[in-house]
């Protein structure tokens, strides 16, 4: 499989299958004819130049549906005529009905001696809203003018494009055609055979076909003439009209074959990916807003009857329409309390956990009279068996009540292993050694003697991989660091040993490990 291939994306833009046919989505289907039968590459041109004009289309639609509305009416609910009825005003964008918030003080409203002012803000309020009024209107005057504008403005970028595409296409049937068997070269550059070939398209193009094209003038102003806008086609693209009338005379039969060939070509697609594309997504909105214009009226009926049915059923037959409901409700009810219940008596029974009853008076809470005489008779057991234990220990031999004793001390944690450090000989080896350092596990679980230098390494070995701890430094950085280190641990030393901080074998020890030679940290160096 080729890159080209390989790099395709998903859109609808982008080739399938073997290079030949590109994928058509939605509308597009519409002129699946047209591309089907060309190359990949100018299946791709053909297709752009047609999604170009088409978004032109849709805008000044959507454009245009915009600006009828301001030849329609709304009603302003906040302003409301002598029958208590919302006023139907012109047009007015919704960012504009905004209601004008002018109000007067309670204070002015309710007191009597304050009436001409109340009158006074009164009229300046009525003459506030009617500037307000007046303002909304004004601007949505404004506004479109300018919906207008732009909608003119489009309408002649659709020309343009739609000036330019045809020469587009055109261009690639002119190399086409020249590529073709037993074809003489031309004389004349590509792009001047194709601009002397749209010229006579378009003017074979019937009128029906210029009544659909959304870039001619609208009603109310100017009448469109095709002779006209082909002039303008000729006039933008530079093209020289003493040529267009040479090549109707002209003797180069590759020139006229190749031009005619362009012409009929044009003829065939131009139709379909024009105003034929057009008409059917015009035909596929219309459907679209009739559909939801359709579903929202049947489907706000079938609510209004639902509702009415429900009413009328609890109005008429409440018995058959609530009962069952209460019933069911109180059904569920009366099972949450009943499985409650049974939970609760099993808490309190003393017997199995389902198949014993519990009683008020075997479990659970007892009267006062009861719970008094329960608790005098435990009293007296237990009396009894302390005397009893009391007297059988005097008859026990030294290790029985060495025994009892452990059976009956209280249960707990089990007391912490002796350290390590308190046997003798531990003990004396270390103050012998003092190469040798004492290392305890977590939670005194045990512990080993580890010499120093081992204990040491170990350390480093652990935290070596730590870039936190041990950086990466080139060797001469390292060499000025440690040498930098010993010096202030030799002063550090000296210091302790003259006030007998340390022992004179850990003194020895750390002044041997930084002479000449001794490594205390390994630095992992680069090459300088």
């Amino acid at each position: 499989m080729t890159d080209r291939h390989r790099n395709r994306s998903a859109s609808p833009t982008n080739a399938f299958g073997d290079g030949n046919t590109i994928r058509l989505d939605g509308i597009y289907k519409l002129i699946a004819p047209v591309i089907a039968t060309q190359r990949e590459n100018f299946a791709k041109v053909i297709l752009g130049c047609c999604r170009e004009m088409l978004e032109l289309d849709r805008d000044i639609r959507r454009r245009y549906d915009t600006l009828l509305k301001f030849e329609t009416k709304y009603q302003d609910e906040d302003d409301l005529d002598a029958s208590n009825r919302p006023k139907v005003k012109p047009y007015i964008p919704v960012s504009l009905r905004t209601k004008l918030s002018v109000s007067c003080s309670q204070l002015v409203q309710k007191d009597g001696r304050c009436s001409q002012e109340l009158t006074e803000i009164q009229t300046r309020q009525e003459r506030a809203r009617n500037l307000h009024e007046a303002y909304k209107t004004n601007v949505a005057a404004e506004l479109k003018g300018i919906a207008e504008i732009e909608i003119k403005a489009r309408r002649k970028l659709f020309g343009y494009t739609y000036s330019q595409s045809i020469i587009t296409i055109a261009e690639g049937l002119v190399i086409i055609a020249k590529n073709m068997p037993g074809r003489q070269p031309l004389e004349m550059s590509v792009r001047d055979v194709a601009k002397i070939a749209t010229v006579k398209a378009l003017s074979n193009l019937p009128t029906s076909h210029w009544e659909d094209a959304r870039f001619v003038p609208a009603d109310g102003e100017k009448e469109f003439r095709s002779d006209a806008f082909i002039r303008d086609h000729i006039t933008h693209h530079n093209i020289d009209e003493n040529i267009v009338a040479e090549m109707q005379q002209s003797t180069n039969p590759t020139e006229k074959a190749i031009a005619n060939y362009v012409i009929r070509k044009l003829g065939e697609w131009w139709p379909t990916l024009t105003h034929l594309l057009w008409s059917a997504d015009v035909k596929r909105d219309h459907t679209k807003r009739l559909d939801a214009e359709l579903s929202d009226l049947f489907e706000s009926k079938a609510i209004v009857k639902a509702n009415k049915q429900l009413a009328d059923a609890m109005e008429t037959g409440a018995d058959q329409t609530v009962r069952p409901l209460v019933e069911q409700i109180v059904r569920r009810e009366m099972a949450k309390k009943i499985s409650a219940n049974k939970k609760a008596s099993r808490k309190k029974s003393s017997g199995g956990p389902k198949n014993q009853g519990s009683t008020p008076e075997n479990s659970g809470q007892s009267n006062r009279a009861n719970s008094g005489e329960k608790a005098k008779s435990k009293n007296a057991k237990s009396n009894r068996q302390s005397k009893k234990k009391s007297k059988d220990d005097t008859e026990l031999s030294d290790d029985d009540k060495s025994a009892a004793s452990n059976e009956s001390r209280k249960r707990g944690r089990s007391p912490k292993p002796r350290s390590i450090l308190k046997t003798s000989k531990k003990s004396k080896f270390l103050k012998n050694h003092d190469d040798y350092i004492v290392v305890e596990a977590d939670k005194n679980l045990g512990g080993c003697l580890l010499s120093r230098d081992d204990y040491i390494t170990r350390a480093f070995m652990d935290h070596l991989g730590d870039e936190h701890v041990y950086q990466r430094i080139p060797q001469l950085e390292a060499y000025d660091r440690q040498i930098n280190l010993a010096n202030r641990l030799k002063s550090l030393l000296m210091e302790w040993d003259d006030n007998k901080l340390i022992s004179q074998a850990e003194s020895r020890f750390l002044l041997k490990s930084i002479e000449p030679g001794g490594l205390i940290i390994g630095f992992r160096s680069y090459d300088l």
